[in-house]
């Protein structure tokens, strides 16, 4: 017998350590003589020694098989995950344009593009194909962009009506999510949203009004934070439930306490409807190296305060990995193009596929083989002890990494040790 590759030890106290193992999700917390044996003995004298912790351990998954490959079965659990046949998530482009124009949009929006009547009718064939898979559970449709709604009578509600027609007919579990802006949201398009089973929507915000309005804005001087406010609270009256995305920086963090106040009056049974995501803008990444944590955890505290849930950075990218890192998954484009990430600019050198006019994907074989299996490629990534919470982050990050043997989330030592921490906190003593 031998330890796993994947326990994490840290010291909690002067009289206790932390034993996790992250394949089990297993957290043991040891006395300090206890753990002083463990650390010193080998398995077979810790077995003798202390049978009833050894016990412990094996059920922990902290000892396995010398045989044990633990790095083979950390990829087939991953293998298993993302190829799970029994879901398909679709995320279609409307169009790539937008009634904001936000500096940090790493977007092109440049000339029209609006979804054609062909490529439309295209990707009803490709519901309707993924709908009467015989192994398929579960359909989940979104809409990205650009800004979706632009085109709702003439893109989004047509693909709606079709969906939900095929679903139904094929019995078949489905949802439909909007990532938005939320400034064309009106009353009446909230409650047709409602009867084609619109469950969420992904609204942002940039600091408080005053802040918010010099990001996003239709024209030079307008608030459109009031409106935006204002929609996400009529969406939760409908029941719609919505992540608050807070786009943060250095300049705008401080000022996100107001937005908590602005939220604050809506109704008991409507909060559990909302989650706060803070998200700093990858442009203003360190800059002047400050150091905004202390602030965060003011605006998260915030949020609480007034009973609205936030986010919390709890690492799980291997049981929830990415949505592009699933098999069963595409996001489709206005004219047709196939992508797998959206967080990427949709242009015509980085698509993996094309929508054909049956409704067939078809994919560019050499670059799908080139992201298959990579996400745990790099030795690094294999043996860390956190690879099974990490999954080595997503496969588009993978790729943009190069051939580097390194953490691409930089994570030192010290840093894997507060991921431990932060998982304890938030799995074990809040909860």
């Amino acid at each position: 017998m031998k330890k796993s590759i994947y326990n994490n030890e840290l010291r909690l106290s002067s009289d206790y350590y932390l034993l996790y193992n992250t394949f089990t999700s297993t957290f043991l917390v040891v006395k300090q003589g206890l753990y002083t044996k463990y650390a010193s003995l080998s398995i077979p004298e810790l077995s003798k020694q202390c049978p009833s912790f050894y016990g412990q351990l094996l059920q922990a998954g902290c000892v396995v098989d010398d045989g044990e490959d633990e790095v083979e079965k950390l990829r087939q659990r991953m293998k298993k995950v993302d190829g799970n046949p029994k879901q398909y998530s679709l995320t279609v482009n409307p169009t790539l344009n937008c009634n904001f124009s936000c500096w940090y949009c790493y977007e092109n929006h440049a000339g029209p593009s609006k979804m054609s009547a062909d490529t439309l009718d295209r990707i009803k064939r490709h519901i309707t194909q993924v709908a009467s898979g015989k192994m398929l559970k579960r359909f989940n449709l979104s809409f990205f962009g650009g800004e979706p709604l632009l085109y709702y009578k003439e893109v989004v509600r047509p693909l709606l009506t079709h969906f939900q027609a095929t679903c139904s007919a094929q019995g078949l579990r489905s949802s439909v999510g909007f990532t938005s802006n939320g400034y064309l949201l009106t009353d009446a398009m909230i409650e047709e949203l409602k009867t084609f089973g619109v469950s969420s929507f992904q609204i942002t915000l940039d600091g408080n009004k005053s802040l918010h309005n010099q990001v996003r804005f239709p024209f030079a001087g307008a608030d459109s934070y009031t409106r935006i406010v204002d929609n996400v609270k009529k969406l939760l009256k409908a029941g719609i439930y919505v992540v608050l995305r807070i786009n943060y920086t250095a300049a705008n963090l401080a000022s996100t306490k107001d937005i908590a106040q602005d939220f604050a009056d809506i109704p008991q049974e409507s909060k559990k409807n909302i989650q706060v995501n803070f998200q700093r803008v990858w442009q203003d990444q360190d800059v002047n190296g400050t150091s905004l944590s202390d602030t965060l955890v003011e605006c998260m505290e915030a949020f609480e305060h007034v009973g609205i849930g936030v986010s919390k950075e709890i690492m799980d990218q291997v049981w929830n990995s990415c949505y592009a890192d699933r098999a069963n998954q595409a996001v489709i484009n206005f004219n047709g193009d196939v992508y797998k990430c959206t967080a990427r600019d949709f242009i015509r050198e980085k698509r993996l596929g094309v929508l054909e006019a049956d409704g067939h994907i078809a994919w560019d074989e050499e670059k799908m083989q080139a992201r298959e299996g990579i996400r745990l490629a790099k030795e690094v990534c294999q043996h860390c002890r956190i690879a099974p919470i990490c999954g080595g982050t997503c496969t588009q990050r993978v790729l943009d990494s190069g051939e580097a043997n390194q953490c691409i989330r930089g994570l030192k030592e010290s840093g894997k040790d507060n991921v431990v921490l932060n998982q304890f906190y938030y799995h074990v003593i809040k909860n």
